[in-house]
């Protein structure tokens, strides 16, 4: 959708100023790039095909429209028309919102300069979200990989040994759990959204090996090796920079564990 190219032609404008472009000319541009999108809606074009690519450019397929503008001028110029019927021709055509914002003499610079570099940084930046993208993903599968790894083994006493494994099989299955929320409306019809800002947070986080959901199962063993008491717990796992895991409530969650060995003792 075109309307959706505003919130990359932001990012646009701030990369040029960021890199001493002078701010009215930006705040200029960006008018004019606003402006000549919706030029492409009065001929009927609300969307740009584009083709998504992590290791090079993505395409943006955009509709030569400057072509036919100056096209249909020529042909009334062929065609021995008055300088005011070119003029009135490609007003009509340029007009949004009753301006035009660009001479039909800098028509063609504009559209291959101007626009062209923003499409060329959407192009750029939709490879750079990919990639980044498709390397979270791999980092995730990793994360889960060396989380479910790690095993803790504590001698308690002579008789006792403490065990803790991390499950990872039901993640990122599970993952959705998370992030997907719950709706309450006034009308009683509430409604399942995704909670964007924890989904990116999950994922960044779990990529780094920070607070990665897992089934933390506690086994107690005796000295025959039989499992004399096991539990389950929801919770979540950080690496830490001295190679440690640090598991979130791990002191809760161990005495729970206990509580229940004392419980089942009785």
């Amino acid at each position: 959708d075109i309307d959706n190219l505003n919130c990359m032609l932001d990012l646009y404008i701030s990369e040029l100023i960021k890199h001493n472009a002078s701010y009215s000319d930006s705040i200029l541009l960006k008018q004019k790039i606003i402006y000549f999108l919706g030029v492409f809606k009065n001929f009927g074009f609300f969307t740009f095909d584009i083709r998504g690519y992590s290791n090079t450019l993505s395409p943006v397929k955009v509709i030569d429209i400057v072509s036919m503008i100056i096209n249909d001028c020529e042909e009334l110029s062929k065609a021995n028309s008055s300088t005011d019927a070119i003029r009135n021709l490609y007003l009509d055509k340029m007009k949004v919102d009753g301006k035009v914002l660009v001479a039909k003499f800098a028509l063609k610079q504009f559209f291959h300069s101007d626009f062209g570099d923003f499409i060329s940084f959407v192009e750029k930046r939709i490879t750079d979200c990919l990639n980044e993208t498709l390397r979270i993903i791999k980092a995730v599968e990793h994360g889960f990989v060396r989380v479910g790894q790690h095993k803790i083994n504590r001698r308690i006493n002579d008789d006792l040994k403490l065990c803790i494994d991390f499950n990872t099989d039901d993640y990122p299955a599970n993952m959705p759990d998370i992030y997907i929320k719950f709706n309450d409306t006034f009308d009683g019809n509430g409604a399942l959204y995704c909670d964007n800002d924890a989904l990116i947070s999950l994922y960044t986080d779990v990529a780094s090996i920070i607070n990665v959901p897992v089934m933390m199962e506690v086994r107690l063993i005796n000295k025959r090796g039989r499992v004399v008491c096991d539990s389950s717990h929801s919770t979540y796992v950080s690496l830490e920079s001295n190679d440690r895991y640090r598991v979130t409530d791990r002191t809760l969650l161990i005495t729970e564990a206990f509580d229940d060995f004392r419980n089942a003792s009785q």
